[in-house]
């Protein structure tokens, strides 16, 4: 008996559970009266009529009530990620750096890639490949040495963050708002940052290998403290020109890129064997031409 109840009672909060529990309860019971007091054909084929009735009615309402409640779970679970960044948002530690990072890739799971506010938040040295902040407010956001690899940042607000040692390697910035943002360190292999805005933001030592920079409002100024600018294209051609001449070392070719504050060296050759980067960096040469 106590184990029935149990049961019972881990069925009854799901709704789907519960309804196709019901649904046999309720069949057996008509069943059940239908052998007991209908005798003749005609009887029964009034029972009939109406149990298909029944039927369908309850599997109507059944399928609609099952997809209304998985809405809503969803949209629970997003407001409950929501919340909980707001919860860590101003927590300048490790662990709230980590559990951003994990609703972020909750959020994003969820089918939910835009609009997601991060201002002041702490996320250095978290682990954000691959996730989708399109039009999301980054704003005084601390992302020193954090993983951005493949990152999707098109149309964000980067406005006063702080990105120094950043792994950007791969991430589609296109669009973005990089107005005084500190950049130093940061390795921007393959990187799209079309059309962004770096309005006084910091380029000291930055890896500039191969990212598009077309329509990029850039100086010359940041581009000559960068480390690398190697097969870099979309530099402004009047800016090309001068820094060729003046500063050549930086068209080098590179074989490693230094990952500041991640721990080590990563070769180009294990970034050219992602298929990822191969269709994105194609796709950025289509656009050029």
């Amino acid at each position: 008996m106590i184990k029935f109840c149990n049961w019972l009672n881990s069925v009854i909060p799901k709704p789907t559970s519960f309804y196709i529990l019901v649904f046999l309860l309720v069949a057996g019971i008509i069943v059940f009266l239908d052998a007991l007091f209908f005798q003749t054909w005609e009887d029964w084929k009034n029972v009939l009529v109406e149990a298909h009735g029944l039927v369908f009615d309850l599997l109507v309402f059944g399928i609609i009530l099952t997809l209304y409640d998985r809405y809503r779970q969803r949209k629970e679970r997003i407001e409950r990620y929501r919340e909980e960044i707001d919860d860590y948002r101003g927590w300048d530690e490790k662990e709230a750096a980590y559990r951003i990072a994990g609703n972020i890739r909750r959020l994003n799971r969820e089918g939910v890639g835009k609009k997601i506010n991060l201002t002041n938040c702490n996320l250095k040295l978290a682990d954000l490949q691959c996730v989708k902040l399109n039009g999301s407010l980054v704003v005084n956001t601390s992302l020193e040495n954090t993983k951005l690899i493949n990152a999707d940042l098109v149309g964000s607000n980067f406005v006063d963050s702080i990105l120094q040692g950043a792994n950007l390697s791969g991430a589609d910035l296109s669009g973005t708002n990089l107005c005084d943002i500190n950049l130093s360190n940061t390795v921007m292999y393959r990187t799209n940052l079309c059309g962004a805005i770096p309005y006084n933001a910091i380029f000291a030592n930055v890896d500039l290998v191969e990212a598009n920079l077309h329509d990029c409002d850039v100086t010359y100024e940041q581009l000559a403290s960068c480390r690398s600018l190697y097969g870099s294209i979309g530099i402004p051609s009047n800016i090309l020109s001068i820094l060729q001449k003046e500063k050549p070392e930086l068209f080098v070719e590179n074989k490693h890129l230094t990952l500041i504050g991640l721990g080590g060296t990563v070769r180009t050759s294990h970034l050219q064997n992602c298929p990822k980067h191969h269709a994105k960096r194609n796709k950025i040469k289509k656009a050029a031409n």
